[in-house]
């Protein structure tokens, strides 16, 4: 495949640049692909993930044409990001927003049920 730049020097020499990798890859673009937030609570992150990635490992086979980017723990963001063909992206974020949803419920349940349950 080849990719023809033309314009003005400094445009193609700009543009060359923003599709070029750090590591000399060229950059494709897809006409089907899509970026999306999902805000989770940073504290789920790690449920989510699971023990030694297990859990994530298990949505990426899942969803294996999207990639599922958490934040940097030291960072507390709750904004995971989400990059993949429209339709995988969509679905995964419904999975994602599921799965948040319910480490919601079960730990209101475990906060206001469980001192009930002790008595």
């Amino acid at each position: 495949m080849y990719i023809v730049y033309f314009g003005l020097l400094f445009s193609v020499t700009d543009a060359f640049t923003l599709l070029t990798c750090s590591d000399g890859l060229i950059v494709i673009f897809q006409d089907n692909e899509k970026t999306r937030d999902i805000m989770i609570d940073h504290r789920y992150h790690k449920a989510i993930i699971g023990a030694q990635g297990a859990n994530i490992r298990d949505i990426r086979e899942k969803f294996n044409s999207v990639v599922i980017s958490f934040p940097d723990s030291s960072k507390q963001s709750d904004v995971v990001s989400l990059r993949g063909p429209k339709n995988d992206v969509d679905q995964c974020y419904k999975y994602l927003h599921q799965i948040a949803q319910e480490k919601v419920l079960l730990n209101i349940m475990l906060y206001y049920m469980l001192p009930k349950l002790m008595n």
